[in-house]
């Protein structure tokens, strides 16, 4: 199967926005670990629609480690989905430029 090239770079810009996201958690943590959630609120909303889970119950009495791999989790499963869209637009577009050439 060949690599997709929309793929990539959908996934190079979410990965950029990923470091940026991070790079400003890590700013506003190293200056108050008041409320660590908040601080990292755009990698959390990266993470969405998994990060909803960090509301519910049984997870939002979790420590801090298991909230962290959630987000991280999310951040992955959503860069894999990117991937496979992007992927599946970029092949709809080659074919139907066939469709026209031909």
């Amino acid at each position: 199967m060949r690599r997709s090239r929309w793929g990539s770079v959908a996934v190079a810009c979410y990965l950029l926005m990923i470091v940026v996201a991070g790079g400003l958690a890590l700013v506003r943590l190293s200056g108050s670990t008041e409320m660590p959630g908040l601080a990292a609120i755009e990698l959390v909303l990266l993470a969405l629609p998994w990060s909803l889970l960090l509301g519910q119950p049984p997870v939002a009495q979790a420590s801090l480690v298991l909230a962290s791999a959630l987000v991280g989790g999310g951040l992955l499963l959503n860069a894999v989905l990117l991937y496979g869209t992007a992927g599946a637009l970029e092949r709809r577009w080659h074919r139907r430029q066939e469709r026209r050439a031909a």
